[in-house]
Protein backbone atom coordinates (compact mmCIF):
# COMPACT_ATOMS: atom_id res chain seq x y z
CA UNK A 1 0.00 0.00 0.00
CA UNK A 2 1.26 3.44 -0.96
CA UNK A 3 1.76 6.06 1.76
CA UNK A 4 -0.12 9.35 1.53
CA UNK A 5 3.15 11.20 0.89
CA UNK A 6 4.01 8.93 -2.02
CA UNK A 7 0.51 9.37 -3.43
CA UNK A 8 0.69 13.19 -3.15
CA UNK A 9 4.20 13.18 -4.67
CA UNK A 10 3.07 11.05 -7.60
CA UNK A 11 0.05 13.29 -8.23
CA UNK A 12 2.23 16.43 -8.04
CA UNK A 13 4.81 15.02 -10.44
CA UNK A 14 2.03 14.00 -12.83
CA UNK A 15 0.54 17.50 -12.58
CA UNK A 16 3.97 18.99 -13.28
CA UNK A 17 4.45 16.78 -16.32
CA UNK A 18 1.25 18.04 -17.98
CA UNK A 19 1.31 21.67 -16.79
CA UNK A 20 2.98 24.60 -18.49
CA UNK A 21 2.11 27.25 -15.89
CA UNK A 22 1.75 27.40 -12.11
CA UNK A 23 -1.98 27.93 -12.52
CA UNK A 24 -2.34 24.73 -14.53
CA UNK A 25 -0.24 22.94 -11.92
CA UNK A 26 -2.49 24.02 -9.05
CA UNK A 27 -5.64 23.31 -11.07
CA UNK A 28 -4.47 19.75 -11.75
CA UNK A 29 -3.77 19.20 -8.07
CA UNK A 30 -7.05 20.85 -7.10
CA UNK A 31 -8.90 18.22 -9.15
CA UNK A 32 -7.35 15.45 -7.03
CA UNK A 33 -7.99 17.26 -3.71
CA UNK A 34 -4.40 18.36 -3.09
CA UNK A 35 -3.95 21.94 -1.91
CA UNK A 36 -0.87 23.99 -2.76
CA UNK A 37 0.13 26.25 0.11
CA UNK A 38 2.89 28.84 0.08
CA UNK A 39 4.18 29.79 3.51
CA UNK A 40 7.32 31.83 4.13
CA UNK A 41 8.53 31.23 0.60
CA UNK A 42 8.15 27.46 0.76
CA UNK A 43 5.67 25.36 -1.14
CA UNK A 44 3.63 22.78 0.78
CA UNK A 45 1.25 20.16 -0.54
CA UNK A 46 -1.67 19.14 1.64
CA UNK A 47 -4.29 16.43 1.40
CA UNK A 48 -7.59 18.32 1.41
CA UNK A 49 -9.44 15.35 2.93
CA UNK A 50 -7.05 15.29 5.89
CA UNK A 51 -5.51 18.77 6.48
CA UNK A 52 -3.06 17.39 9.06
CA UNK A 53 -1.33 15.67 6.17
CA UNK A 54 0.85 18.36 4.66
CA UNK A 55 4.47 18.24 3.58
CA UNK A 56 7.00 20.56 2.02
CA UNK A 57 6.93 19.90 -1.70
CA UNK A 58 10.71 19.86 -2.06
CA UNK A 59 10.96 17.15 0.60
CA UNK A 60 8.61 14.95 -1.41
CA UNK A 61 10.73 15.41 -4.53
CA UNK A 62 13.41 17.92 -5.51
CA UNK A 63 11.55 18.60 -8.78
CA UNK A 64 8.80 20.20 -6.70
CA UNK A 65 10.94 22.96 -5.17
CA UNK A 66 10.09 26.51 -6.25
CA UNK A 67 13.42 26.78 -8.04
CA UNK A 68 12.93 23.55 -9.98
CA UNK A 69 9.29 24.33 -10.76
CA UNK A 70 10.43 27.69 -12.16
CA UNK A 71 13.05 25.95 -14.26
CA UNK A 72 10.54 23.41 -15.57
CA UNK A 73 7.99 26.07 -16.54
CA UNK A 74 10.77 28.22 -18.05
CA UNK A 75 11.87 25.31 -20.24
CA UNK A 76 8.31 24.41 -21.24
CA UNK A 77 7.67 28.01 -22.27
CA UNK A 78 11.09 28.53 -23.91
CA UNK A 79 11.99 31.46 -21.68
CA UNK A 80 15.61 32.63 -21.35
CA UNK A 81 17.58 31.36 -18.35
CA UNK A 82 17.86 34.82 -16.80
CA UNK A 83 14.10 34.72 -16.27
CA UNK A 84 14.38 31.84 -13.75
CA UNK A 85 14.71 33.85 -10.53
CA UNK A 86 11.90 36.19 -11.58
CA UNK A 87 9.77 33.21 -12.56
CA UNK A 88 10.47 31.51 -9.22
CA UNK A 89 9.15 34.58 -7.37
CA UNK A 90 6.18 34.79 -9.73
CA UNK A 91 5.37 31.13 -9.10
CA UNK A 92 5.36 31.68 -5.34
CA UNK A 93 3.11 34.73 -5.73
CA UNK A 94 0.75 32.96 -8.13
CA UNK A 95 0.47 29.89 -5.92
CA UNK A 96 -0.16 32.06 -2.86
CA UNK A 97 -2.85 34.06 -4.70
CA UNK A 98 -4.56 30.84 -5.80
CA UNK A 99 -4.56 29.63 -2.20
CA UNK A 100 -6.01 32.95 -0.99
CA UNK A 101 -8.76 32.86 -3.62
CA UNK A 102 -9.68 29.27 -2.69
CA UNK A 103 -9.90 30.26 1.00
CA UNK A 104 -12.12 33.25 0.19
CA UNK A 105 -14.43 31.06 -1.91
CA UNK A 106 -14.66 28.47 0.87
CA UNK A 107 -15.46 31.16 3.44
CA UNK A 108 -18.13 32.61 1.15
CA UNK A 109 -19.65 29.15 0.68
CA UNK A 110 -19.80 28.69 4.45
CA UNK A 111 -21.70 31.98 4.83
CA UNK A 112 -24.32 30.98 2.25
Amino acid sequence: MQSWKAAVRDMALQALSISTTPTEFTQCLDKVDVDVIVDRGRIYLADRDNPTRACRADRLDKQLSAKNLAQAFRQKNNLPKKESSHLEQAIKRELAQGEQMRTEIQQYDLKC
